[in-house]
């Protein structure tokens, strides 16, 4: 099996197909299992599961370059997207983590005179981009942006590069200040 013959494979390999090495594949396969249920079937294991999901997102592939990859029908391949991703998502309260407005000023700050004073009260860092995305035609236009057509995702993480609020959805052609403002509505919490 492909997936099999890259991750046994040269390390390099791994990094081009899957985006990340070898360990952190088979971390990530072993807690989307653990936290996020993902289970294997009788023919797709838990680690193709996510391989497929992987090469989607690293290579913008579509699912008939999916199908051809790796040997499964268009439905299969949908079903087990859709598996991953709802894996991922029963996860994200666990790990994603909204910061403690009452900690100490974190280590990175207090330790840089060209951070401390003046972001003592910083407890996270909020930054926008564009993800490329494949949308049905008539939908086109509202993800067409300057970046092509793109999904726009609104990120939060605190200094210990933990992720502590998502926003993702949106069309390539929403503005900064919109994602912002709807993540305030959404349960964005910033300290003032």
């Amino acid at each position: 099996m492909w997936v099999e013959e890259i991750l046994h494979g040269n390390p390099v390999n791994v990094v081009e197909m899957f985006r990340m090495p070898r360990e952190v594949f088979y971390r990530l396969a072993e807690t989307i299992t653990d936290i996020g249920g993902l289970r294997s079937t009788l023919n797709v294991s838990v680690e193709e599961q996510l391989a497929i999901f992987l090469y989607f997102c690293g290579h913008h592939a579509s699912n008939r370059a999916l199908q051809n990859r790796f040997q499964h029908s268009g439905d299969t391949i949908s079903r087990h997207l859709r598996s991953v991703l709802n894996a991922l998502r029963r996860m994200s309260p666990i790990l994603i983590k909204i910061p403690d407005e009452n900690a100490s000023v974190h280590d990175r700050i207090l330790s840089s005179s060209k951070f401390y004073p003046f972001f003592e009260g910083c407890r996270m860092c909020i930054d926008g981009t564009h993800v490329p995305v494949s949308v049905p035609a008539a939908d086109v236009a509202r993800f067409q942006s300057r970046k092509g057509i793109t999904m726009n995702v609104l990120a939060a993480c605190d200094f210990d590069l933990l992720f502590t609020y998502v926003l993702a959805g949106w069309e390539g052609t929403a503005g900064d200040g919109k994602l912002y403002e709807a993540a305030l509505q959404s349960g964005l919490s910033v300290p003032l």
